[in-house]
């Protein structure tokens, strides 16, 4: 039996199974219609129709308009329907919005290593979105393994790799390094693919595991702070 408020992911099988996620189809939508249930669909910025067709529509900003679809995005909906964004350097300014906070990191499963004194080797290099010259990683950051969504992982495996490993680089902007770091994995960030401070928006923790570039001194650095990450 489904409560009075539920939230139905379409199109993926990524969810999280320790928390109720009924997966939504147009019979289960046909019959919450029928029951004239409220019916709330939440759309990213890459879709600016509504195709569910339901009255109330919340505009949800994870990232840029933009960034992946080149649409001209100018929130060409109805006045009615809510505009609330991530981040607010997603925010757009001809538009109203609003901020929510909304943890995007399992902390139960993303958490340092219960024994402290782990023995960490290797680096990983995450990527995704963009695709990285990778001959540009110093030697001290090798060995290193890529992740990608090229190869899914589930949670737990993240979590075991993120714990081992001495180190992670990212060229872009992504949850995986919170992650990391709240495992006590520090990360380098590679301002050459367009990540700045303003980017990544990690206010008051900077000082906490963070590595601009390969910069090896910082590097020391942070691993003795990044223990810290999850306390800020």
């Amino acid at each position: 039996t489904l409560s009075l408020h539920d939230a139905l992911p379409i199109s993926t099988e990524n969810v999280n199974h320790g928390l109720k996620t009924p997966q939504l189809t147009q019979e289960l939508f046909d019959t919450h219609k029928k029951l004239r249930r409220l019916q709330i669909a939440i759309y990213p910025e890459v879709e600016m129709g509504n195709p569910f067709s339901v009255q109330n529509v919340v505009r949800y900003l994870l990232n840029e308009p933009n960034f992946f679809l080149k649409t001209s995005w100018f929130g060409s909906f109805n006045q009615d329907e809510q505009v609330i964004h991530y981040d607010d350097v997603f925010a757009v300014p001809w538009i109203t919005s609003k901020r929510i906070s909304i943890q995007p990191v399992d902390r139960t499963l993303f958490t340092l290593p219960s024994k402290p004194c782990v023995i960490r080797s290797g680096f990983l290099v995450y990527s995704h979105r963009v695709s990285p010259n990778l001959d540009m990683i110093p030697e001290w950051c090798r060995p290193f393994e890529v992740i990608s969504m090229a190869n899914p992982r589930l949670p737990e495996e993240l979590a075991e790799l993120y714990k081992k490993s001495e180190g992670m680089v990212v060229f872009e902007r992504t949850s995986a390094a919170t992650e990391a770091m709240l495992c006590g994995c520090p990360v380098i960030f590679c301002s050459s693919y367009g990540l700045d401070k303003a980017t990544i928006n990690y206010n008051g923790y900077e000082d906490y595991g963070i590595v601009w570039d390969f910069d090896k001194t910082a590097f020391v650095r942070a691993q003795n702070t990044i223990t810290s990450f999850g306390k800020v």
